[in-house]
């Protein structure tokens, strides 16, 4: 039964339904994390590798089977949608015994750090292992379930750091009223994290290149000159010490994202912007959003008075890993995305030795049924047919949801919904760092292009990952379509300590490049500003309000 939906600029998105009663359920497609269409390898092995990987790996610590892991995946178009997961008191049931179960695990291990560092890491960094060192002639299927058996594990720790975080929240919300979601986010800010390390990482090879005028004036050319930069012996071993760290992350939580390995221009136009625009030491930020957090502490205890007072200090110290599991979590899933990616190229190198494909990358748009088939027939007129129609979705604005429309439980979702309609000039999102900035906006798609951004100007963009987060010392705001209170960005903006604004739903093509913007962080508003030129005094031209 095919239906035909409507993308967000009225382009038709015809759907074929297997079921037709899958065409009564509300589909929500995964916007958060995938910012492109799933490739044919994804698309074949995400149902089935998400389900086996993700329930060992709960199973494996003692956990029931997640709820989540018997959601449904279907792809339409290339894009993920995913259907409610269980629904009514069956997924009910199954979260509250699963979240009995993540308090027990903290019980035993001394807390999310010890579910963390002595329970997930151990095996997120196996599986991670496995998939660096397999071989061409490894089966896709065993490699996916690999990818979500670290991501499992990811879960498992971030899922066990829930409890005393929203424990905080609810105690804030009770003592503070309105401003206590803010306030519990700003007690958990300023901890060191994979994502600052990573950035304090890259600021340090900045240095270096800021050290040289060879490689400052390499930098600077358009485009960069990578040649000249392999000849600076002292630069080029720094950032080739980054790479060896990091080298193997995908720029976001999809397999047809390269890897920092494969284009090493992101990183270096990032150290090329971090020279330009002077940005201070990461991990002295950090200091500086711990002194905020301390300050926050004590204020809020002098408010409570010395009866409520410790049981705030005991629930904020409880709620203290929040941020490093969840960004170590971000990082380790980028790299068992990024190593999954580099694993298929070698299938990808054993099937142009077979002479079934061309190029090794061209493995993506093969499924893992074809690639595990018997026989070495020439799939090479099939990827080139496969790649113009990935293209081709990839220019949709795919709808939100298919189906039956409303909401959906989908525990990947993260655009947030106003519960009133945006004016013409507002867009209304969740508050996720305070303050309030007045700026131009940039419109930014990936960390490639983060080139443009210049100091002072509001980060706009649909999503961030670790990859993105130097763009942040730059930025005097931030404004995503998707996530919550507790997602990367609110996260990093908090470190940073910056306004932003995230779950802003039709922020990027709403906000025009180069557009005045007010960012409120603390009421979860942009304000989008009607621009008149005029003459300064100075001869000038310069925009007005």
């Amino acid at each position: 039964m095919r239906v035909v939906y409507k993308c967000d600029d009225g382009t038709d998105f015809p759907v074929d339904w297997d079921d037709p009663a899958d065409a009564e359920m509300t589909w929500g497609r995964e916007a958060e994390h995938l910012k492109l269409p799933s490739l044919p390898i994804e698309s074949s092995t995400i149902g089935p590798a998400m389900g086996a990987g993700a329930s060992r790996a709960f199973v494996e610590v003692g956990l029931p089977a997640p709820p989540f892991a018997g959601g449904r995946v279907m792809v339409a178009n290339g894009w993920v949608y995913t259907t409610a997961f269980g629904g009514g008191d069956e997924m009910g049931d199954g979260m509250a015994q699963m979240m009995a179960g993540f308090r027990g695990l903290n019980e035993v291990h001394g807390g999310p750090v010890g579910v963390w560092e002595k329970l997930c890491l151990p095996r997120i960094k196996e599986a991670c292992e496995e998939l660096k060192t397999s071989g061409g002639d490894a089966s896709p299927l065993e490699l996916a379930t690999r990818q979500w058996y670290a991501w499992g594990h990811t879960m498992v720790a971030m899922f066990a750091s829930f409890g005393p975080t929203l424990a905080l929240e609810g105690f804030c919300n009770q003592e503070f009223g309105l401003d206590g979601s803010a306030f519990a986010g700003e007690l958990m800010q300023g901890y060191e994290n994979a994502t600052v390390q990573a950035d304090e990482d890259l600021w340090r090879v900045a240095q270096v290149a800021k050290g040289s005028e060879a490689a400052r004036k390499a930098l600077a050319a358009s485009p960069i000159d990578v040649e000249a930069l392999k000849a600076d012996g002292g630069f080029w071993r720094a950032f080739q010490g980054y790479l060896d760290v990091y080298g193997e992350r995908t720029g976001h939580w999809q397999v047809g994202a390269p890897t920092l390995i494969e284009e090493p221009e992101t990183a270096l136009s990032l150290i090329a912007r971090m020279i330009e625009a002077g940005t201070s030491s990461p991990l002295a930020m950090l200091r500086r959003a711990a002194e905020r957090r301390e300050a926050r502490l004590q204020e809020l205890a002098q408010r409570l008075g010395p009866e409520k007072a410790p049981q705030l200090r005991r629930m904020a110290a409880a709620a203290a890993m929040y941020s490093p599991v969840r960004e170590g979590r971000a990082y380790w899933q980028l790299v068992a995305w990024g190593r999954m990616r580099l694993a298929m190229f070698r299938i990808g190198e054993r099937l142009v030795r077979e002479g079934r494909i061309a190029d090794a990358k061209d493995v993506l748009f093969l499924t893992a049924e074809e690639i595990e088939g018997a026989g070495a027939h020439d799939m090479r007129a099939a990827v080139a047919e496969r790649r113009e129609a990935w293209e081709r979705s990839a220019k949709l604005k795919a709808p939100e949801s298919i189906g039956k429309m409303g909401n959906t439980l989908n525990p990947f979702a993260g655009t947030s919904r106003a519960a009133v309609e945006d004016a013409a000039d507002v867009i209304r999102g969740v508050a996720a760092s305070r303050g309030a900035v007045t700026a131009v906006a940039r419109v930014i798609e990936s960390p490639q292009e983060g080139k443009r951004l210049q100091p002072g100007e509001v980060l706009v963009c649909r999503m961030t990952a670790p990859p993105w987060t130097p763009l942040f010392a730059i930025a005097s705001a931030v404004v995503t379509e998707t996530g919550g209170a507790l997602s990367h960005p609110a996260i990093v903006a908090r470190e940073y300590g910056i306004p932003c604004v995230v779950g802003a739903k039709g922020a990027t093509s709403r906000i025009r490049d180069g557009q005045r913007i007010t960012v409120d962080g603390t009421a979860g508003t942009v304000t989008l500003l009607k621009v008149r030129v005029v003459v300064s005094r100075f001869g000038g031209y310069g925009g007005g309000l």
